[in-house]
């Protein structure tokens, strides 16, 4: 992804982890200065408190807001049947969704990462192993050889996904 053609990123979700993944974001180099930090959220703008520490500025609500060919969204909403209903609505859009991953995290070889994943920091993922599309990976978790994990699927802070494992509707 060239982040030159891209007229601004917004986080999708304003709540607990959707401040934080506009930290990841910034972190993963998707804070290049050419764009403010932007979110829409589940709430009408204006309605939530507390964002200006992080410069972030709802614009508008996964209800209505209508996506922009140059604009790229980040899901900052871990709750999988949260994100699914409303990364879906945006999709439905139009929207195009980035993968994060941390500089952090450690990604073996033969790691594949489905569309709008979330690696946060500290994350290790061995080898030979499939994320589906959605998938958020919380800070700290690790994931063996041969792991599979299905779309929208979310994994806390701290977890262990041992070797051959699969979770969710894993192909």
């Amino acid at each position: 992804m060239n982040v030159n053609s891209v007229k601004q990123v917004l986080v999708v979700g304003a709540s607990g982890f959707g401040r934080e993944m506009l930290v990841w974001s910034r972190h993963a180099g998707f804070d290049t200065g050419e764009y403010p930090d932007q979110g829409v959220s589940g709430r009408q703008p204006g309605a939530l408190n507390g964002h200006e520490s992080l410069r972030l500025r709802v614009v508008g609500s996964i209800a209505d807001y209508e996506p922009e060919p140059e604009d790229r969204f980040v899901c900052g909403i871990s709750l999988p049947w949260v994100k699914k209903k409303c990364v879906e609505r945006l999709l439905g859009r139009g929207a195009q969704f980035l993968t994060v991953i941390h500089p952090s995290a450690i990604l073996g070889p033969n790691v594949e990462l489905g569309v709008g994943c979330v690696i946060c920091p500290g994350v290790v993922l061995t080898m030979d192993i499939v994320l589906g599309d959605f998938v958020t990976i919380n800070c700290c978790s690790s994931m063996g050889h041969d792991a599979r994990v299905g779309d929208w699927c979310s994994l806390n802070g701290h977890c262990d996904v041992t070797g051959a494992s699969s979770l969710g509707r894993a192909s």
